[in-house]
């Protein structure tokens, strides 16, 4: 799956920005590709059977194009093809998105296949 996005708006608010959902089982099992526009990076954020990690992939700065190719558990990041990191999670399903927090985002071109 992948997406362009680019921000409509600034925001002084630390939690300002958007995201790729990689795969979304409920709150407790979850991965997102965030864009953290407070911190100037891009994030990897998992929870997975409730327990929480967030782990700074790059620092980062501009309309990014985020992608995340998933096979079986692995998932691999990547940032404007760049590939940013590779990592398994006990997710083996779960529903693609996106998300914005504190901020307006023009999403494009958002596209997901299955393997």
């Amino acid at each position: 799956m992948s997406v362009d996005a680019q921000p409509l708006t600034t925001s002084s608010s630390l939690t300002a920005g958007f995201g790729l959902i990689a795969a979304y089982s409920d709150p407790d099992n979850q991965v997102i590709l965030w864009d953290d526009l407070a911190g100037q990076t891009i994030q990897l954020i998992s929870i997975i059977s409730g327990v929480h990690q967030r782990e700074t992939l790059t620092a980062y700065t501009g309309a990014p194009h985020l992608s995340v190719t998933k096979t079986g558990t692995t998932f691999t990041f990547s940032v404007d093809n760049a590939e940013l990191a590779q990592k398994r999670f006990d997710l083996e399903s779960g529903i693609s998105g996106l998300t914005a927090a504190a901020v307006q985002i023009h999403f494009e071109n958002f596209t997901t296949t299955q393997n």
